[in-house]
């Protein structure tokens, strides 16, 4: 009889977990998220290496989106596009996401840069905006080709 009254106690603790309410802490969260990206610390969820991430030149210097390109894929970011953005020369970098609270772990790469959220089709750009999570609009101000880091 004692074996069967700790089969009944381990039942008991069974139910209590999957009875949990919404403010316990949750072991398994068995919705899975969005495919490559992950929840930081802060709430935000940050953009996984293959978010379609397009890089646009807001200055003078040419090649520069390429060469901000080259650098983010050496950091492992696989879907990188680059152009031009049209409305004219930014002296401030400025990374823009097309949805609220992503793209927090952006703002390492480029620490000095303006976080914006922004629809896609809303940035003046020469690249087709479908599918993209965020732009990198570089600035005088991370100009690595005129003034190498």
């Amino acid at each position: 009889k004692a074996s069967d009254e700790a089969v009944f106690e381990a039942d008991d603790q069974v139910d209590e977990l999957m009875m949990a309410s919404s403010g316990d802490a949750v072991l398994y969260d068995g919705d899975g998220g969005d495919e490559g990206s992950v929840q930081d610390g802060s709430g935000t969820i940050e953009l996984g290496y293959d978010a379609s991430i397009v890089v646009l030149n807001a200055t003078e210097t040419a090649g520069l989106a390429g060469k901000w390109k080259e650098k983010l894929e050496g950091m492992g970011y696989t879907n990188v596009a680059t152009g031009n953005y049209l409305n004219g020369v930014l002296d401030i970098t400025k990374i823009v996401v097309s949805e609220e609270g992503t793209g927090g772990n952006l703002q390492s790469i480029i620490p000095d840069a303006k976080m914006e959220t922004l629809p896609a089709d809303q940035v003046a750009s020469d690249v087709p905006s479908d599918d993209v999570e965020a732009y990198f609009i570089i600035g005088t101000d991370n100009d690595i080709i005129t003034n190498p880091q």
